[in-house]
């Protein structure tokens, strides 16, 4: 009975969200379906097998599928040709929500899973790989980095950027180590009322188009 009668509760709003991503309004449906999205919830309290889906899941992944099919994949072929990542792709992204997917609400983001990331980084690489990394570095290492172990003062004036409008690098590489991170020689240097990064980095994943570098 509590489950059936959550089902009727939520079938009007799902109805809802699927109405408007069947119209192909991508970025005003991101917005609604991800507005109020808790994490992933069941009312038995078991976890789900790792192949299902919640409905929120299921539209995102359809919402992103359209957007890598409809403004992705007419330009894969020139970025490729000239080796640069579109600026309106990136842009489109921020705006449908695809850029914060795991940050709060509070902060611009979605709130929503991790596996959502993982579903919009996947369909996103099934159309270009290099846009799926652009998203896939901003969701997993730029934002997660903030989110677990930034200070909330630090939180407040990044992560509403992050997920709004601001590209984000991870910066790990270097000329003697690639994801060897022990082999790092570039170092944080304490000089009383600032620090000083003295090193170098390559090979930086956004790096050509991002504000903010970790």
């Amino acid at each position: 009975p509590g489950i059936a009668s959550e089902s009727e509760e939520r079938a009007p709003r799902l109805r809802e969200r699927r109405i408007m991503l069947s119209r192909g309004a991508v970025g005003a449906s991101m917005r609604t379906f991800t507005k109020n999205v808790s994490r992933r919830s069941f009312s038995s309290g078991q976890h789900p097998s790792l192949c299902m889906l919640t409905d929120d899941e299921a539209m995102l992944k359809d919402a992103v599928a359209r957007f890598a099919q409809e403004q992705v994949a007419p330009h894969v072929m020139a970025m490729d040709e000239e080796k640069l990542m579109k600026p309106e792709i990136i842009k489109a992204m921020f705006e449908n929500g695809f850029m914060g997917i795991e940050t709060s609400e509070e902060m611009g983001g979605a709130n929503m899973s991790f596996t959502s990331a993982v579903l919009a980084i996947e369909e996103l690489a099934k159309v270009d790989p290099s846009v799926s990394v652009c998203c896939d570095v901003q969701n997993t290492l730029v934002n997660n980095l903030f989110r677990f172990y930034a200070n909330d003062d630090v939180k407040g004036r990044f992560m509403p950027r992050l997920a709004t409008d601001t590209l984000g690098a991870f910066c790990l590489s270097e000329s003697g180590s690639g994801s060897d991170a022990f082999a790092l020689k570039t170092r944080a240097e304490d000089k009383g009322d600032h620090y000083l990064l003295n090193g170098s980095k390559m090979w930086i994943t956004n790096g050509g188009e991002a504000d903010i570098f970790i």
